[in-house]
């Protein structure tokens, strides 16, 4: 598909501005936790976080091309908080792991996730899971406890996989926001071209009505 249905903008071009107002929206939201955060508490019992729900989304919106919100709302995250080596490469290697969820696609089961509130849910967790899992196997690089890192990072991110959660429900509840897009742009260029073919006809069948009308 050349164009989407809308205004004639390449799918390229939609697809590049989307995942950049997805990715600026996460950074955003990543760096103004942080410091609030950094302000109400004196030390970090856990992290406020958008990365993981806003990259399932990118990712159901775009399959593969959306770990590039989890890429850099990872670097973000990182920045903002003064992370080190260790904090990049774990937090920016983990957070790509929520690739793994792409495995939920293999089946058809895209559209239904688009659907179902319990699908939704379990995606969530799955990526949060993968998410976690990466981390932690990518920290044991830096220090060697894999049960003492993989429980930090849980109960850190423990709000945020209620916060994740709700907002792809939130997500998920609206008009094709958690939706494919390459899908959702088919769509609305079938039926434009159904609405064409209807026009060009209109008047053949308004004359027809009215010759009907008059007998």
């Amino acid at each position: 598909m050349e164009q989407n249905g809308n205004n004639g903008i390449s799918l390229r071009t939609y697809r590049t501005v989307d995942l950049m107002l997805l990715t600026l929206i996460t950074c955003a939201v990543e760096i103004i936790n942080i410091l609030i955060l950094k302000k109400a508490f004196t030390s970090e019992l856990f992290t406020l976080s958008i990365v993981v729900p806003m990259s399932l989304i990118a990712i159901q919106r775009w399959n593969v091309r959306g770990v590039a919100v989890a890429g850099l709302g990872a670097i973000a995250y990182c920045v903002a908080n003064n992370g080190g080596t260790a904090s990049l490469v774990a937090y920016i290697g983990g957070n790509c792991f929520v690739l793994f969820n792409l495995l939920w696609y293999r089946k058809g089961m895209k559209q239904k996730i688009s659907e179902s509130k319990g699908l939704q849910v379990l995606f969530t967790l799955t990526g949060f899971i993968a998410v976690e899992v990466g981390r932690t196997a990518l920290g044991f690089i830096f220090e060697h406890n894999i049960k003492n890192i993989f429980l930090t990072y849980i109960v850190s991110d423990s709000l945020n996989i209620v916060l994740g959660i709700v907002i792809v429900l939130i997500a998920a509840r609206q008009d094709h926001l958690f939706f494919d897009q390459t899908v959702y742009l088919r769509q609305i260029q079938e039926e434009r071209e159904r609405n064409r073919k209807l026009q060009s006809t209109g008047g053949y069948h308004e004359e027809e009505q009215d010759d009907g009308s008059d007998t």
